[in-house]
């Protein structure tokens, strides 16, 4: 079964030096970093050189707990979850910009609604070196609106016409404005 340990001082480890914090796999029977040291801590590890019965090699590392190695695999399976979304919301993103890239590098216009808001005509939707952001239904549907409006204002503006010329009172006519003009 596969273990992992963390490093508990500086060694030299998968060809790198990695520092104290390092996490680590060793398969069964597999030994890790160690550093030979005296067995008896107040003597220097030189004066015993050539006596290996009193020098003993301690490990450079800890086993990590079962519960920290659970937290180690969430926190791996996280990191890969949030890269897979990372790596999706690229991949849409230059899918994106491969489309505009097609679409002769148009970029993308106002709404038909914005459009209209600001004055202009619906039937010139979208404006020239813009791409449109409204579907045609949604044009078709303003410009109807729009000459429907307009239709509207042009019968108000004859009504008003019409009561404006019967309330004028009407002048009496002379005997020159009767006569038929003579050619």
């Amino acid at each position: 079964m596969t273990k992992r340990y963390r490093l508990i001082a500086r060694a030299q480890m998968h060809g790198e030096v990695r520092e104290p914090g390092y996490v680590f796999t060793l398969e069964e029977g597999e030994q890790g970093p160690h550093r030979t040291v005296s067995a008896r801590p107040d003597v220097n590890i030189a004066d015993h050189l050539g006596q290996r019965e009193k020098l003993v090699d301690e490990p450079l590392y800890v086993e990590i707990s079962e519960e920290h190695n659970q937290a180690l695999d969430e926190a791996e399976a996280k990191a890969a979850e949030q890269a897979d979304a990372h790596a999706e919301a690229c991949a849409a993103r230059d899918a994106e910009q491969a489309k505009a890239a097609e679409d002769d590098k148009v970029p993308l216009g106002p709404t038909i609604e914005e459009f209209v808001a600001a004055g202009y005509r619906a039937e010139n939707y979208p404006p020239v070196g813009y791409a449109a952001r409204s579907t045609p239904d949604e044009v078709q549907k303003a410009i109807e609106a729009q000459r429907a409006a307009e239709a509207e204002k042009a019968k108000a503006v004859e009504a008003e016409k019409l009561e404006a010329e019967q309330a004028a009172p009407k002048e009496p006519q002379t005997a020159a404005e009767t006569k038929p003009a003579a050619e």
